[in-house]
């Protein structure tokens, strides 16, 4: 089967608006379920597809791949699984003469016919899970149907921005982690600090509105958060990527951090890279290009391994209870979480990486205004260090500018001559220099939240135009702003 022709059913059903928890009342009585296929292409060229059911867990029927020889106009089903009360279902595939994979749906039992789905051809290579949006199936008729479901009462409305939303609503929704040191962590007393919720801050403080924190810790549903409306933005160590940015309907802003997927393991080891790693146990978050990643590369250097999924926390538990040899994550992630441990020193960060892991805010794709303002509120805060401007110097620098480049980042007058909102009239000339009072520049955030026990200095994350002598070959930052004018 080709790449085109298995690929068909990554977006076979794209049939509806996107769906909030309050569009679905009417679907979760007995007589009606919704229903949202997951599918994604294995190395292999298989398909493997789930299914949530009333947006509970994903279901992974047991027989779910498609196969890569798979016969033409020959429908294929996978196991069953529960659709509600008495009704179970099963998902059906079949590759067509024309090349294509049409999808569908059965419902067990004799008076149920096959619902099949609309057939596209989509070539976009292997990839993480497509999650589809939801539709409705009515058991209670006497023909089973499909129904799309109306737009969900505070779904974002394709008429208003996103930036109009925001200020009526008067709070901007970030989706952050809450589980993760130095980045975004649920403190005792129910604050969440780190270093994305300053970005979070940074934006609310631009557009002058209140700021509301949505937990996004789960992997699996991060993204489906900022497609039903949900969030604004997603600011939550997650990796900018091609088929991200393709399939999942998001726009990517500029990096705010820059690593890569690396591996802990127990300093009195014998594992000092993944060439020794043959058969390792290795605890991987599940639903996340680490995975992948992971996968990828193992494949690459031909050796086999164990993989244990699951949430975070729940990995990270196991590795420090010695249940899994190995956990990958980015590697700054694991150089957070050993560092706050008192036995830190019985682990280790190995020195490898095997992927690039720009992370980034997110916004809904087709709000370019809105996606315009994170980025710039972004690189106005790393213009900020470039020009020494700070949280304490801030308004001194807007009343009495030194040039043309402060006044212009700061949105005032230089010399008496004119101010201009560089087009940015929705948030007003001087947004960046509103987040700047709220932060501080990028080097303030990154010292107050991440400090020493990731050093910047010489590592991807410093300017570039810091003073790279003491740095190892190969090394040194990469941090460099784009002109605002």
């Amino acid at each position: 089967m080709s790449s085109r022709c298995a690929l068909a059913l990554m977006a076979l059903l794209a049939l509806t608006a996107s769906l909030l928890p309050s569009a679905l009342t009417d679907a979760q009585t007995p007589d009606a379920v919704t229903v949202q296929i997951q599918a994604r292409q294995l190395e292999t060229g298989q398909i493997e597809f789930g299914v949530r059911v009333n947006r509970g867990d994903m279901i992974l029927p047991r027989a779910r791949l498609f196969p890569v020889d798979a016969p033409s106009e020959r429908w294929l089903q996978s196991s069953v699984f529960e659709l509600a009360g008495e009704f179970r279902g099963r998902l059906i595939a079949s590759r067509l003469t024309t090349g294509e994979v049409q999808f569908g749906l059965l419902v067990v039992g004799e008076r149920y016919p096959y619902l099949y789905g609309p057939t596209i051809p989509v070539d976009v290579g292997h990839s993480d899970w497509i999650r589809f949006d939801f539709f409705i199936v009515h058991l209670s008729d006497d023909q089973m149907r499909l129904e799309e479901p109306t737009a969900p009462a505070g779904a974002p409305d394709t008429g208003e921005s996103t930036i109009a939303l925001i200020r009526e609503r008067g709070s901007l929704r970030c989706g952050v982690k809450q589980t993760q040191p130095l980045f975004g962590l649920r403190e005792a007393d129910g604050t969440v600090t780190g270093f994305d919720i300053e970005f979070c801050k940074a934006l609310a403080a631009a557009l002058a509105v209140e700021l509301t924190l949505i937990d996004a810790s789960d992997a699996s549903t991060r993204f489906e958060l900022l497609n039903w409306g949900e969030l604004d933005v997603l600011i939550r160590t997650t990796t900018h990527t091609a088929s991200r940015d393709r399939n999942l309907r998001l726009d990517f802003t500029r990096p705010t951090f820059y690593t890569g997927q690396g591996f802990a393991v127990r300093t009195d080891s014998d594992i000092y890279s993944t060439a020794d790693m043959g058969d390792a146990i290795i605890c991987v978050q599940s639903g996340t290009t680490t995975e992948q990643n992971l996968a990828n590369h193992f494949t690459d250097i031909r050796l086999n391994y164990e993989p244990i999924g699951g949430v975070w926390q729940d990995l990270a538990d196991a590795f420090f209870n010695d249940r899994c040899d190995v956990l990958t994550a980015d590697a700054s992630l694991l150089a957070s979480l050993i560092a706050v441990r008192e036995d830190r020193d019985d682990y280790t960060v190995l020195g490898q990486l095997i992927s690039k892991e720009p992370l980034a805010p997110s916004v809904r794709e087709g709000d370019d205004e809105w996606k315009d303002v994170v980025n710039w509120v972004v690189n106005g805060l790393i213009i900020a260090e470039e020009e020494g401007i700070t949280r304490q110097n801030v308004a001194m620098a807007a009343a009495h500018p030194p040039n043309t480049t402060i006044a212009r980042l700061l949105g005032v007058s230089y010399e008496g001559g004119e101010v201009s909102t560089l087009g940015f009239d929705a948030v007003g000339a001087q947004f960046i220099q509103r987040a700047i009072a709220e932060v501080g520049n990028y080097g303030e955030i990154y010292e107050r939240t991440i400090g020493n026990t990731i050093p910047r200095a010489c590592s991807l994350n410093a300017l570039a135009s810091e003073d790279k002598r003491e740095c190892l070959p190969g090394t040194g930052g990469i941090l460099y702003a784009l002109p605002y004018r």
